[in-house]
């Protein structure tokens, strides 16, 4: 599989994993948006960069 789609696929992960945390966490304990927009937003980029890094570099 070409690298960008397997990143893709990551991606989408990221984001439901993202949502479905963070929605939780939004809906518990009360937590305001753009906390949940910060976190989420931080979770996708830094998956999405060790995922490129290691799909690109490590793995073969």
């Amino acid at each position: 599989m070409e690298l960008t789609n397997r990143i893709l696929i990551m991606l989408v992960g990221a984001m439901a994993a993202s949502s479905s945390i963070i929605g939780q966490q939004l809906n518990w304990w009360a937590l305001p948006p753009t906390y949940g927009i910060g976190v989420g937003f931080n979770l996708v980029l830094s998956w999405t960069i060790a995922y490129f890094i290691s799909a690109k570099w490590i793995v073969k």
